[in-house]
């Protein structure tokens, strides 16, 4: 998972499709001192898509190929390799998710915004 600022989300319409929010802190982390979603706009000038982290066509036919490999060089599997590196690359992916918040407020622990208060934009937690 890439060192980024995470955000606390606090009800922000797009907290389970972005990856500031869902992915899991490990140690220190950094999370915004506030909500950068603006609801005037509906928009977030700090939102990452989830489907960012959507295997490329690259990664899961290589990861096919090591399938393939790994199965005996059997002919006629190319499909069901395929689908199984997909799976494989996305449980990956999903392993390293926050899970997907409940309700407009989610139920994940985020700091709160006192929590984070201090110089700059993003606060040490």
């Amino acid at each position: 998972m890439p060192d980024i600022t995470l955000c606390p989300g606090q009800g922000c319409p797009l907290e389970n499709r972005c990856l500031r929010f869902r992915a899991v802190a490990h140690g220190r982390q950094d999370y915004f001192g506030h909500l950068p979603y603006d609801a005037a706009t509906g928009q977030c000038d700090s939102f990452w898509d989830l489907a960012r982290l959507d295997p490329t066509e690259a990664q899961i036919r290589a990861r096919a190929y090591h399938l393939w490999i790994a199965g005996g060089l059997r002919q006629g599997t190319a499909d069901a390799d395929w689908h199984r590196a997909r799976a494989a690359l996305d449980a990956e992916t999903a392993a390293a998710l926050g899970p997907v918040a409940e309700g407009a407020c989610g139920s994940m622990q985020r700091p709160s915004s006192h929590e984070n208060s201090g110089p700059g934009a993003a606060g040490k937690r």
